[in-house]
């Protein structure tokens, strides 16, 4: 950790204003280049106390700091942060949608593909969906890459399914899987059985509040086994 990093969860038990203000103010006297690997390390303590929110503000000012001083941003550095923090729940949507964008801006278009494929795997890897706009996000690289858009959908989606994170997919993810994984179940029998496997979770969805999302998250996993051509272990349509 940083040497100049305060007691950030000493000071969230007092809420998250006295946060924020003691880690602005210790990152004021450093140098341009130490600014993000400060706030990163605030990420972290954040995450190890349990501020997720924080945790999140904390890597925003990371990346906000790259953004100012972009000599400063080492891309593997960069990277390799997103690649630990993702997963771990330190990254909110906008900045790794953020990312999208600064990969495609500092490699060629296979490589900013290829590393936010690897980023999106490694948050795969530990259970999580990190955010609602892959596919858009995907598409858009996977184009600039030259790769075709119903090839990279279905990588996707085989990804998700293969990491079995679908049944914690989110209604809007759902819009971008459907039509691939009906695809990938209708010509592949052992991904039919993963789908078959990949019943939503119902009491994940509900947590959310709304009953009625979860409900409609199920059917959009019965449609896309109807829409594999297969009945062998289908579930009936409720």
């Amino acid at each position: 950790m940083h040497s100049s990093l305060p007691d950030v969860a000493a000071l969230a038990a007092d809420g998250p204003r006295p946060v924020r203000t003691a880690l602005t103010r210790a990152a004021k006297p450093l140098p341009a280049a130490e600014l993000a690997p400060f706030f990163e390390d605030a990420c972290r303590a954040l995450l190890a106390a349990g501020e997720g929110d924080l945790a999140q503000w904390a890597f925003g000012q990371a990346r906000k700091a790259d953004g100012d001083h972009p000599g400063t941003a080492d891309p593997d550095r960069v990277h390799a942060v997103f690649l630990e923090l993702v997963p771990a729940g330190g990254v909110a949507p906008a900045a790794l949608r953020g990312y999208a964008a600064f990969l495609g801006e500092r490699h060629a278009a296979d490589e900013a593909y290829g590393r936010f494929l690897e980023v999106l795997d490694a948050a795969f890897a530990a259970g999580v969906v990190p955010y609602a706009r892959l596919f858009p996000d995907v598409r858009k690289l996977a184009r600039a890459a030259k790769a075709k858009k119903k090839a990279a959908e279905r990588d996707l989606a085989e990804r998700m399914l293969r990491a079995g994170v679908v049944p914690v997919a989110s209604h809007q993810v759902w819009a971008g899987l459907r039509e691939p994984l009906a695809e990938l179940g209708g010509s592949d029998g052992a991904l039919l059985d993963l789908l078959v496997a990949a019943e939503p979770d119902r009491a994940f969805h509900e947590a959310g509040g709304d009953p009625r999302i979860a409900e409609e998250i199920r059917q959009s996993w019965l449609a896309t086994l109807a829409g594999s051509e297969s009945g062998a272990g289908t579930p009936p349509r409720t």
